[in-house]
């Protein structure tokens, strides 16, 4: 979940795998329940770009999500292949801690914040989910 300004992303909670549909169902209802504007999903792409079995998976999911939601709410898909080691080069850069994993929504959500939003009035409220 992302703060109030879209600057980082936060953990909300953990979901177990449920299967397509059920997946789709529990990040309908946190959606609902936190008012999410735009879904922001981690797409574990391969090293060289391609996308490997893993990343395939998740693009199941993403197309169950973007047919749940249809044009009501947006759904990216984000490569997350380098995040964690850019979050790791701003930490370092700026002198703080050594960097870690969890910072990695730092960067991820800087260019997300670039995006038009459909309704400006309103807090950007992302749901992360990898």
């Amino acid at each position: 979940m992302s703060d109030a300004l879209g600057l980082a992303a936060h953990p909300l909670v953990v979901l177990p795998q449920a299967g397509t549909a059920g997946d789709v169902q529990a990040i309908e209802a946190l959606v609902q329940e936190h008012q999410v504007e735009a879904l922001v999903v981690g797409l574990p792409l391969e090293l060289s770009g391609k996308v490997g079995h893993r990343a395939k998976r998740v693009q199941v999911l993403v197309d169950a999500l973007s047919a749940n939601f249809g044009d009501s709410l947006a759904v990216h898909e984000w490569d997350e292949r380098f995040s964690t080691a850019a979050v790791e080069r701003v930490l370092i850069d700026a002198d703080l801690a050594s960097g870690h994993a969890r910072s990695a929504s730092l960067v991820t959500l800087s260019p997300m914040r670039e995006r038009p939003r459909r309704n400006s009035s309103r807090r950007m409220r992302s749901c992360v989910s990898s």
